[in-house]
């Protein structure tokens, strides 16, 4: 017993110490390495832009004319039209000068009041429009007061005034789906329905 104790304790001292020295080497795959893009920050001056001629025009900052993104622009009529649909989901008025004239903020579920401020057009005569996509409809206003209502009969996501026909036309685009298969109509406003359609297979 004791001469089986005196051997088996070197050798598992010799194990221990063999192993506490042992170093484990990783090998790195270098195949399969990750590429680094390298981009070069360099920023873009307005002088350098291929635009033969540029305006700096501050706009008035007032508590009713401060907007959050610049969702769209439309310069027309000597005025400059800005949506912000995202935060103030308004519409802002500014004059050529960059003075504020007015906003159209109407949130509500009344006349001439929409739910959400998708998108908007101005016509020739400075009459504005905005829809209100969850409403399925187009709000006509006339220096920031609502004239009248345009109900559609399918959801849409973006419209036009189609200013080569008529301006009492409206062009719209819809959701593709099973149950509307056209991405592009055209809208009468006086007989309250659509006189033309193109036709889509269901967007994606």
């Amino acid at each position: 017993m004791t001469l089986n104790f005196k051997i088996i304790l070197p050798c598992a001292i010799f194990i221990i110490f063999t192993a506490c020295n042992t170093k484990h080497s990783r090998e790195i795959d270098t195949q399969n390495a990750i590429d680094t893009i390298v981009f070069n920050n360099k920023s873009v001056r307005a002088d350098s832009l291929p635009i033969s001629n540029y305006t700096f025009l501050p706009l008035q900052t007032t508590e009713e004319s401060l907007f959050a993104i610049i969702s769209k622009l439309i310069h027309k009529n000597g005025k400059f039209y800005i949506l912000d649909a995202h935060v103030t989901s308004a519409l802002f008025i500014f004059s050529d000068k960059g003075e504020f004239l007015y906003k159209i903020d109407n949130k509500g579920r009344g006349f001439g009041q929409y739910i959400t401020l998708n998108d908007f057009d101005v016509d020739e005569q400075g009459n504005v429009y905005i829809s209100d996509m969850q409403s399925r409809k187009i709000i006509k206003f006339s220096n920031g007061v609502p004239q009248n209502e345009i109900q559609l009969p399918v959801p849409f996501l973006e419209f036009a005034i189609n200013k080569n026909v008529s301006e009492d036309l409206v062009l719209f685009k819809t959701f593709g789906n099973k149950d509307v298969d056209y991405i592009l109509s055209t809208y009468d406003q006086q007989e309250s329905k659509n006189i033309k359609n193109t036709k889509s297979g269901p967007l994606i």
